[in-house]
């Protein structure tokens, strides 16, 4: 979600705002990141499993520390799908240097 200067200013205290990529995101507690330190796409499945096993909605991987590009996050993406036999209960979106994969 993209939001206006108006909108920015007025988030209640229930969201957080962040800004990525020159984007302002908005966050509510259903939403959960999880910055990866090293580069390990088990770390990442795992990660995403355990924030949908906990409530989340949207599962973020923030990956710009580790050498994964777009490549890696789809295959972080596919294991995780795999795990759940298809369908995950929410959407995922990692994060790289080299762009955003949303799912």
């Amino acid at each position: 979600m993209v939001l206006s200067d108006a909108d920015f200013r007025s988030v209640s205290s229930m969201m957080h705002i962040s800004i990525f990529m020159g984007v302002r995101c908005l966050w509510t507690k259903n939403h959960e990141l999880k910055t990866l330190h090293a580069n390990n796409i088990n770390t990442a499945v795992t990660r995403i499993q355990d924030e949908f096993e906990q409530g989340a909605q949207v599962v973020i991987i923030d990956a710009r520390n580790t050498n994964f590009g777009l490549r890696e996050a789809e295959e972080i993406y596919d294991r995780a799908v795999g795990s759940y036999g298809g369908s995950l209960p929410g959407s995922v979106q990692i994060w790289t240097n080299s762009g955003v994969f949303r799912g």
